[in-house]
């Protein structure tokens, strides 16, 4: 495969909304139909990681946040290779790959404004993994790294309870995605549950 994968981002103004369930959930059924899936778990409660691994290890901040010694090494070859190092299988029936959250994630934003690395910088390093049919990023609720996401997707899922509170949070997450990315990319509004 050589196409760039597609990348779907699950954003939430908030906690408890199930966009982790909901992410995991879409990666499970996409691998058994067939389809290669990586999940990038960009949370540094690493959720994602737990619902497909039950552990939290070294992942996401090793890859994104270390940087080769020369700019030049900076290539596709050299994304791929880390991000096949770091990765891990979910699933022994299916192509379903993780990428691992931990407590470690969040610092992944430190290096990259000491680094000053563009905005742009995650979305370019997930397009050039090309091995996979769709890159699924389930995203902490703010934050740089959440913009990062927002920023890499085809494909924004806002997930969300029917609860007026959320409802809310809906509403913010509209203004985030505006804010981020004026050009607008898909979005659609998940409804999760209604708690009462």
């Amino acid at each position: 495969m050589t196409a760039t994968p597609k990348i779907i981002m699950l954003g939430k103004a908030k906690g408890g909304s199930g966009s982790t369930t909901i992410g995991t959930a879409l990666a499970v059924q996409m691998a058994k139909l067939g389809r290669k899936v990586a999940v990038v778990d960009l949370d540094d409660k690493a959720k994602a990681t737990w619902a497909l691994l039950q552990s939290r290890t070294p992942g996401f901040y090793n890859w994104f946040g270390v940087v080769p010694d020369e700019p030049e090494q900076f290539t596709p070859d050299w994304v791929r290779s880390r991000f096949q190092f770091f990765t891990l299988r979910a699933r022994p029936d299916c192509e379903l790959w993780v990428l691992p959250g931990n407590p470690m994630t969040g610092a992944a934003e430190s290096v990259a404004q000491r680094m000053r690395w563009a905005d742009t910088r995650l979305r370019d390093m997930l397009r050039m993994l090309t091995c996979y049919d769709y890159v699924i990023v389930d995203g902490p609720d703010y934050g740089d790294l959440a913009r990062f996401g927002i920023l890499a997707a085809d494909l924004v899922l806002a997930v969300s309870t029917l609860r007026s509170i959320d409802q809310d949070s809906v509403e913010i997450l509209a203004e985030l995605l505006n804010a981020v990315r004026p050009d607008n990319p898909p979005v659609w509004l998940v409804p999760n549950r209604n708690d009462g």
